[in-house]
Parts: C-alpha cells; structure tokens; sequence
C-alpha cells in the first residue's frame, strides 16, 4: 500500500512572507515528497522569507530531520530566511534527543514529562 505524501500549502502574508503548512506523516518514504515540495517553494517565493508551520506534522522520522537539516544548511548560501514558527510534539521531540538545540531559528520549549 501507497503512503500519501505530506500535504503542503501555503499562504502569502500580508508581510510578504510565505506561510507553509506541512500536515501528515514525515518518514523515510515520504521525506522526499517534502524535500521536493520545500525546494520548489523556495525557487518560487521571490521575496525569500518563508515561515514554516510544522505542528501539524504528526510524525517525524530521521529522513525527514535531514530534510530540516539541508533546507538550513542551503538557506545560509542564498538571500532566503526560513523559519520554523510551530513544531509538533514528534518533530520537538526529535530534536530534543538529537540534541539539534536549534534548527530554522527553532528552539523547541523543554519537555516537561
């Protein structure tokens, strides 16, 4: 059986900037519909500010961590500032047991379990 990849939308602000929401699982099979979909965002978006919504991503694998990882590591190169404004309980998770403090200028509030 198919896994449906993540949906992704995204909303101009009134700023300017582009709101992307990410809504579904992101593991090692679906990481790559999101890393295509974020690449062609960004090519897209002319004003290069962009705000990620992950909260509603309710699974985060490794896979998709890397994704994070690479968007932060090719944003540095260009004009563009991309930002995590929200991240779901798996991906704040994640990172907190990667020990990645901070990923998209996202530092994830402390567990408190």
């Amino acid at each position: 059986m198919d896994k449906a990849g993540p949906i992704i939308t995204q909303e101009q602000l009134p700023s300017g900037a582009l709101l992307v929401t990410v809504t579904g699982d992101l593991d090692m099979d679906t990481a790559p519909i999101f890393d295509h979909g974020l690449h062609v965002i960004l090519d897209g978006h002319q004003d290069g500010r962009v705000l990620l919504d992950l909260t509603a991503a309710v699974f985060w694998g490794f896979s998709a961590l890397r994704v994070l990882w690479r968007i932060e590591r090719e944003v540095a190169d260009k004009q563009y500032r991309v930002r995590i404004v929200g991240a779901g309980r798996s991906l704040s998770l994640l990172l907190e047991l990667c020990q990645v403090r901070t990923l998209l200028h996202y530092d994830p509030p402390p567990s408190t379990e």
